[in-house]
This record gives C-alpha cells, sequence and structure tokens, in this order.
C-alpha cells in the first residue's frame, strides 16, 4: 500500500464527508487499505454528509442553468424584437406609401366615391398592418388613414 501526501489525504477527506464512495472504493481509488480510511476518519472527524454535497452540487447546477436561461432569454428578445422593428419598419414605410397614394387619387379625382375607395382601402392596410408578425399595436396616429383622410376634409383638401 502506498503512502498518501498531505494533499491526496486532503482529497481522500473531501470525497468520504461528501460520500462519493465505500471506505472500499476510496480506498481502491487511492490505493491504500480501507481500515487506514476509517482510522483517519475517526481521528479526525470526519462526517459524511451527502445531502450537504449533493445540495451544494444541485444549487450550483441550478445556478448555471438560471444563468444560461437568463442568457437564452435575452437573446432570444432581443432577436425577436430586433425581427418585429424591422418588420414594423417596412410595414409603416409601405403604409405611408398607400396614404400618399390615395392623397393623389383624391387629387385628381375628388368626389364621394373616390374618398370611400380611399377609406375602404386604408382599413385594408391597417388590418394588414396590424397582422405583421401577429402584433396588435399599429403605428402612431399618422398611420391610421381614417384620420388623415378626416384631417384632408376637414382642410378643406378633398374638395
Amino acid at each position: 500500500m502506498a503512502r498518501l501526501s498531505k494533499e491526496t489525504w486532503l482529497q481522500v477527506e473531501v470525497d468520504y464527508r461528501a460520500g462519493l464512495g465505500t471506505n472500499q472504493e476510496l480506498a481502491e481509488k487511492y490505493g491504500i487499505h480501507p481500515n487506514a480510511i476509517g482510522l483517519r476518519a475517526k481521528k479526525y472527524g470526519w462526517v459524511r454528509q451527502p445531502g450537504e454535497a449533493k445540495r451544494q452540487l444541485v444549487e450550483a447546477k441550478m445556478a448555471l442553468h438560471k444563468q444560461t436561461v437568463d442568457e437564452t432569454v435575452a437573446e432570444t428578445v432581443e432577436r425577436e424584437a430586433t425581427a418585429d422593428a424591422a418588420v414594423l419598419s417596412k410595414a409603416a414605410a409601405m403604409f405611408d406609401a398607400a396614404i400618399d397614394a390615395a392623397k393623389e387619387i383624391i387629387d385628381m379625382k375628388p368626389g364621394a366615391q373616390t374618398l370611400n375607395w380611399a377609406v375602404t382601402a386604408g382599413k385594408a392596410a391597417t388590418a394588414a398592418f396590424k397582422d405583421v408578425r401577429g402584433l396588435d399595436k399599429i403605428a402612431p396616429e399618422k398611420s391610421d388613414f381614417e384620420s388623415v383622410v378626416r384631417r384632408l376634409d376637414e382642410a378643406g383638401e378633398l374638395g
């Protein structure tokens, strides 16, 4: 049987206290006699506390898991928010172009029928805009087609 260094005996003690094996298993691992472990444990008051060691190990793993989950959630939220903002920006630009086109059509051919067509087209554009990536919130009032038409009408620009 080998004579162990102080550092190796410290590792034996750690394994013993953590309940990482029987005296026989630890003796085989470190190349010593099982009675040597039992005698040293008795002499120095080593107590097996596998529950405590397991609890500490579980806590460490859960902390690592929580950190990983938190980082994953943050990355996902950032990625999805960036994608939503890009889609909304494109949709707002398309909607603004539709409003400009409707204004031009109303300017070219004023009348109730043209205004009705423009409002219907605006409602359809608003509904499509709301459905972008499943988002419920539309852009600010500027993108509300009906309010734009109402303002043009109140200003007397619809003829």
